[in-house]
């Protein structure tokens, strides 16, 4: 079960999509302590969760944090996240995290 990730403009419409086909995204916050994050915590594994560009600075902190964290494949997949939530800064734009 992977946790895909996807760059929304304001109609819906995907910007840039990045696959978790090996379930890299799923581990990595399966493994961390998520309980003292603010944006981490609430990702849904089974259903989506989206963030608008006012909490993006704040998720990008955290999944900066959790990508250091990491190693290996894991932690280039959660660089790539980390790379599109940059780009996805822009106004009128979401990040949809799609659970399971």
């Amino acid at each position: 079960m992977g946790i895909n990730v996807e760059w929304r403009d304001e109609s819906g419409k995907v910007i840039e999509q990045i696959s978790d086909s090996n379930s890299l995204l799923y581990q990595a916050l399966a493994a961390a302590q998520l309980e003292a994050t603010q944006f981490l915590r609430f990702i849904d594994f089974y259903g989506d969760t989206t963030f608008n560009q006012l909490q993006l600075s704040g998720l990008l902190a955290e999944f900066s944090a959790l990508a250091k964290s990491c190693a290996g494949e894991r932690a280039r997949h959660l660089l790539s996240i980390t790379l599109l939530l940059v780009h996805a800064s822009s106004t009128h734009t979401y990040v949809t995290f799609v659970g399971d």
